[in-house]
């Protein structure tokens, strides 16, 4: 299908009749900027072609425009490969549609919407409309804005692609006897194995289970066998440990070796304890000892401390001292800087109040020429109201309208029609007489006139001669009557068109539309005096009924301003800008002298902020180091007080001469201790008392052993298990043959049902070859050294692969490159479909706009290329870019424009 022109009314934004020109084959670009209507010129489209006419749906109802009740109406003239086609529909009032074939014939309402239907290959729109599922290829193929970034088909539209799929895939297996096969393998497979999970079933799961049933079984049999033997051979074993325990004999000695070793452990235990007593009382008098000496050295360092800490503070009283001097001598400069810049201040807003009264006096005075103005454009605007008013009665008196005019050309020229039909048909009398022989002839009652020549005579007619007689002429028209009917009712429609215009004839009605069209132009003329007007007096277009309330508002501000600025009269516009001039200036010389007075305080601030802290640091420093004093001098009392230097010195040599004797009384005891310790004696006692206990456990585990042994045994005798092992082991073999046998039968079908599939495949495969032909070419272009892979069942982009072998899956490319990829896979879907026979256009609404500066101009080369085999149509709101292109310019034009 090639687009050819657009033509669409009273819909959406377009109220007035507008029309898309210059559409041809190839690329077709419309730019224009935003909300001018090109995405409604889309929605147009779809509607002409793929809505009800009759459908009274939501989506319908917004095809009006916002505010008009109108109902909307769209044509279209499109081209396929047999000649140009026109579609018009009228929807939600007095709705129809009507389609005109290029081999003349003509379909109306639901024959026309069956036969377009039939044409494009799309499907009957549902209660709620058309959508992507109706529209088929269409809803790829003409992309709205903001949804060029999938390119997902919908059934439908794979439905197109698949229809060559499904043909050639059968063919390549052998037709419908081809299908055949592979349902009755599955079939077979699916009475041995489950569809999902591939498990067993039917007998090959029972014969599965007998298998493992009788290997269990016989494994119990044959466990209880060895068990059996085993025990046997236990028995034996228990019986010979027990008689080897007992001929040993080695309890007493060792109950003789653990009570020697309890006697000796006292021993040592003895002597360790009066160790560890020595060991503690030498501690007691060294920390005795480290305490005096402790004591000694802390009382040096206070009396160190505290002559530092009163030489620290002699110096800080000195420093603080001359802080104060200097923070007098700064006060006193900043407080003469405070005083200069509270002067510049006084003067600065006596500056901005004088400003201030100026800046009003100028709006007063601006406000004074405004109400000049409104006077005028109040006086202007009454005029142009007359006007109006006198042409809009003017042209109510007028009935003849365009339509109504139009009406009478109609009828007049089908009237003139059917007279020639009756003039070719009708018998010619021609009269050669001289002027005396006329005299008293008649022709159906009425004289024969003096300037009659000839007469056409379609109805019976009669000529009388005087003194002669007559003659009557029948004229043999065969279908005369059918003729003068259909005359007599054109000049009815004739007449009753001329009445309803109130014409007397068609140059009386055309002359009186010319004159109503007049008067139409003057109301134009008028309202647009009216807008210009009222647009200069700040108003919107056309509002002259706010004239007279904005009048009397600017005089109410007036009035308050002259009275609140105690002015009699206003100066004039240039003396109050000089005024207001001056007073900016001197606004401006006084800031600046605040703006310096201020900058000259900012460093003696500064200075006496730095000199405050400075000398509050030092008053705290100096009360910090007067406490510490004052801590540590109190702290060297109570300590002399409570112990004295002397007894710390006497304590001290006493504690030495106390640690040297108790370290000699230490090692002495030391000399006493034995090899032997505590701990090792404990460990021998505890192995000894292990060894009998275990040895005494053990005879009796032995001896509970034996009589169980002895009791399993007795209860095993005579079970005949070999026989049953054997009978068991048979059955088992029978079950594994069936089962190899099943285990071949799925592996078999498997295999034969994978080769089935694995053919169906490639089958698949080969088919989409040619579209995957139609998008690498393109795809190159925008992606040079990148491979694609697409999913066969969703007929849609997978992964890219890149040169270093690295796969991005399509979701998580940008949105820029998601968009470009989709748009690609929408030409090559339309060149598939056009070499099929599809009749396949694309139309992009503001695609691409997220295309970097070279992915654009390689996107611009794609579709250049594209559309030396389709048609393209592109609505674009770049214009300066997309001039890049190439594309032919389209024009939305209204009629008469």
């Amino acid at each position: 299908m090639k687009i050819r022109s657009l033509r669409l009314e009273h819909f959406k934004k377009f109220t007035k009749p507008t029309r898309l020109e210059g559409v041809r084959d190839g690329l077709n670009i419309l730019a224009r900027p935003n909300e001018e209507g090109k995405s409604t010129l889309l929605d147009a489209l779809r509607a002409v072609l793929f809505e009800r006419h009759s459908s009274r749906s939501r989506g319908i109802k917004d095809l009006q425009t916002k505010g008009n009740e109108t109902a909307p109406r769209v044509e279209l003239a499109f081209e396929l490969e047999d000649g140009l086609y026109r579609i018009e529909k009228r929807f939600l009032k007095q709705f129809r549609a009507r389609l005109h074939c290029p081999d003349g014939r003509e379909f109306h309402d639901d024959d026309a919407e069956e036969e377009l239907r039939n044409l494009l290959r799309f499907s009957k729109p549902g209660s709620r409309g058309a959508n992507d599922e109706s529209l088929g290829m269409w809803s790829v193929l003409w992309v709205r804005q903001g949804d060029s970034f999938d390119y997902r088909l919908a059934d439908s539209a794979q439905t197109d692609l698949r229809q060559a799929l499904d043909t050639e895939v059968s063919d390549l297996l052998g037709g419908s006897q081809g299908q055949v096969i592979p349902e009755a393998v599955g079939k077979q497979l699916l009475e041995l194995v489950s569809e999902k999970t591939a498990q067993p079933r039917g007998r090959y799961k029972q014969v599965m289970e007998e298998v493992e049933s009788l290997e269990k079984e016989i494994g119990n049999l044959s466990s209880r066998r060895e068990d059996f033997s085993e025990t046997l051979d236990q028995l034996e074993e228990a019986q010979e440990e027990l008689r080897r325990l007992a001929a040993i004999g080695r309890d007493k000695q060792d109950r003789e070796e653990l009570a020697a070793a309890r006697a000796r452990l006292a021993a040592v235990k003895e002597i360790e304890s009066r160790i560890e007593a020595a060991a503690k009382e030498l501690e007691l008098r060294r920390l005795a000892l480290e305490d005096a000496e402790r004591k000694i050295r802390e009382r040096a360092e206070m009396r160190e401390r505290a002559d530092a800490t009163r030489k620290e503070a002699g110096e800080m009283e000195k420093s603080l001292h001359g802080s104060r001097s200097l923070l007098g001598e700064r006060k006193r400069i900043h407080e003469e800087k405070l005083k200069d810049c509270r002067r510049a201040e006084a003067e600065v807003k006596e500056a901005e109040r004088e400003l201030a009264r100026r800046r009003r006096i100028v709006d007063a005075v601006r406000i004074q020429a405004e109400i000049r103005i409104l006077h005028k454009t109040m006086e202007g605007t009454q005029q142009s109201l007359g006007k109006l008013e006198r042409n809009r009665k003017e042209a109510a008196a007028i009935r003849a309208t365009r339509e109504r005019v139009e009406a009478i050309r109609q009828a007049a020229g089908a009237l003139d029609s059917i007279r020639g039909q009756l003039r070719a048909a009708a018998t010619h009398i021609a009269f050669d007489l001289k002027p005396a022989g006329r005299a008293g002839i008649e022709i159906n009652g009425e004289p024969l006139g003096p300037d009659t020549i000839s007469r056409h005579a379609v109805e019976v007619t009669t000529i009388l001669i005087p003194e002669r007689g007559s003659l009557t002429i029948d004229p043999s028209i065969g279908d005369r009557d059918q003729l003068l009917l259909k005359r007599e009712e054109i000049e009815r429609k004739f007449e009753e068109a001329l009445a309803d215009a109130g014409a007397r004839s068609l140059s009386d009605a055309e002359e009186q539309f010319q004159r109503r069209t007049g008067h139409l132009q003057e109301i134009g003329m008028a309202r647009k005096e009216i807008e210009i007007r009222t647009s200069a007096a700040g108003l919107d277009p056309g509002e002259h009924s706010s004239l007279r309330d904005r009048l009397e508002e600017r005089k109410a501000i007036l009035d308050r301003s002259m009275e609140e600025l105690a002015l009699q009269r206003l100066p004039g516009k240039e003396e109050a800008q000089e005024a207001l001039q001056a007073a900016e200036a001197l606004a401006e010389e006084t800031g600046n002298r605040r703006d310096q007075a201020r900058a000259a305080l900012t460093g003696p601030e500064e200075a006496v902020r730095d000199c405050q802290i400075e000398a509050t640091r030092l008053e705290e420093r100096c009360k910090e180091r007067s406490e510490k004093l004052r801590t540590l001098q109190v702290n060297l009392a109570e300590a002399e007080t409570s112990d004295p230097e002397e007894a710390l010195r006497d304590r001290a040599r006493k504690g030495e001469i106390a640690v040297a004797r108790q370290r000699d009384a230490n090692a002495e005891l030391e000399n006493q201790r034995s090899e032997e310790t505590s701990e090792q004696i404990e460990s021998r006692i505890a192995r000894l008392e292990t060894v009998i206990e275990t040895r005494r456990n053990h005879a009796a585990n032995l001896k509970e052993r034996i009589a169980s042994l002895q009791s399993r045994i007795e209860a095993n005798e005579g079970t005949g298990l070999d026989e049953i092992i054997n009978e068991k082991t048979q059955l088992l073999a029978l079950r594994k043959a069936e089962r190899d046998g099943l285990d071949r039968d799925v592996r078999v079908l498997k295999l034969l049902l994978s080769e089935l599939h694995k053919a169906e495949k490639e089958a698949k495969e080969k088919y989409l070859e040619p579209m995957m032909d139609c998008v690498r070419p393109y795809f190159r272009i925008l992606f040079p050294l990148t491979e694609l892979q697409i999913d066969n069942e969703e007929l849609r982009l997978r992964c890219l692969t890149r040169k270093d072998g690295r796969e991005e899956e399509f979701d998580i490319l940008s949105m820029g490159t998601q968009e470009q990829i989709a748009v690609l896979f929408r030409l090559a879907f339309a060149e598939l479909l056009v070499k099929r026979g599809f009749p396949a256009t694309v139309v992009l609404d503001d695609a691409l706009v997220f295309s970097d500066d070279t992915r654009i101009k390689r996107m611009f080369d794609i579709l250049h290329k594209a559309s030396e085999r389709m048609q393209i149509i592109i609505f674009t709101c770049r214009e300066e870019l997309f001039r890049e292109l190439g594309g032919h310019p389209l024009r939305l034009v209204r009629d008469g424009a």
